[in-house]
């Protein structure tokens, strides 16, 4: 038989613990939502739940979701940039993510795969260690393909202006400070910490990966 092509949520939306519904004038429309972030970091968003588990919207949470999925873009278009022999290649899914995929279709834990792959690219991007660059970039394609966020020619984003870029630099800072996580210097990582906290950015570390946001933005 064919693999099921189509998913629905079918765990509770709430909003602040409270079940979302009109009635309780809590809710909002996917329009509004895809008008916010678009249709790929909404993607990204309701895919960060388990789809057994109850998701709960929060304006912040989407906000962190549209982070994470930029660091996703922010390697995949430094690799093109940096222009990288053999980008369009799409290779077979990497095992760890398959498997949680096979595990109760386990969406975050395939998310955390994806964002280790993106890591390794970044440093070996930074190393220019370009044919494990390039090995990366075509996993991620492959990832993102899977999970419906695959972006072509078509539907990648052409306005770029200068609060993309801001971000664009920010995400390459957070990848090397993670480098320098992972490597144990622990220093290197500390002053970018520091250097980002007097420019007004705060980092908030998690077990899989760091996001930034303003100061201005509430956590």
């Amino acid at each position: 038989d064919a693999f099921a092509r189509n998913w629905v949520h079918n765990g509770l939306v709430t909003v602040g613990g409270q079940k979302m519904a009109k009635s309780l004038s809590n809710w909002v429309s996917a329009d509004e939502l895809l008008q916010t972030v678009g249709p790929d970091s909404l993607r990204y968003y309701l895919l960060s739940a388990h789809y057994r588990s109850t998701l709960d919207y929060h304006p912040h949470a989407l906000a962190d979701a549209q982070a994470a999925f930029a660091r996703v873009l922010t390697f995949l278009k430094r690799h093109q940039q940096q222009a990288v022999a053999a980008a369009h290649t799409v290779d077979a899914l990497p095992r760890q993510f398959a498997d949680a995929l096979d595990d109760d279709l386990n969406v975050p834990a395939a998310l955390a795969v994806l964002h280790e792959h993106v890591r390794t690219g970044n440093m070996a991007l930074d190393r220019g260690e370009r044919a494990i660059a390039s090995a990366e970039y075509r996993a991620v394609s492959a990832m993102l393909t899977a999970l419906g966020m695959h972006l072509d020619d078509k539907t990648r984003p052409t306005k770029h202006d200068n609060r993309d870029t801001l971000a664009d630099l920010l995400d390459v800072l957070v990848a090397r400070r993670e480098q320098a996580r992972a490597a144990g210097d622990y220093a290197s990582a500390d002053r970018i910490r520091d250097d980002l906290a007097r420019a007004g950015i705060v980092l908030e570390d998690t077990p899989s990966t760091s996001t930034w946001r303003t100061m201005t933005t509430p956590p």
